[in-house]
């Protein structure tokens, strides 16, 4: 549950704060959550490859508090070159979670 909290809140807010609290054009902030998106695809490709090579739950262990890191730092976006960065950076730490999540709950 808080995973698809922490989701639909980089997802849903990177426009809404980048626009009205930090001022960044509409275009600029919608490209945030677009950066988010590729993000979580470009994380979920990448940690593909890397489960092979490195134990799945170190992984696993370390996505929530990378996502929490990335939540504290946002109040620092500051532009839409920092914000769209950290949102980038959202998405890969929620990327993989919850199919590492299905994984460890199988294995």
């Amino acid at each position: 549950m808080l995973y698809a909290l922490c989701e639909g809140i980089f997802s849903s807010w990177a426009s809404i704060f980048l626009h009205d609290a930090r001022g960044v054009g509409e275009a600029s902030a919608a490209l945030a959550t677009g950066a988010f998106w590729l993000g979580v695809v470009g994380g979920r490709l990448a940690v593909t490859a890397l489960v092979a090579r490195v134990p799945r739950r170190g992984i696993w262990l370390a996505l929530p508090v990378a996502m929490a890191v990335v939540l504290l730092a946002l109040p620092l976006a500051r532009g839409a070159a920092s914000g769209i960065t950290l949102f980038a950076v959202a998405g890969l730490a929620s990327s993989s979670f919850f199919p590492l999540t299905i994984a460890e709950a199988t294995a």
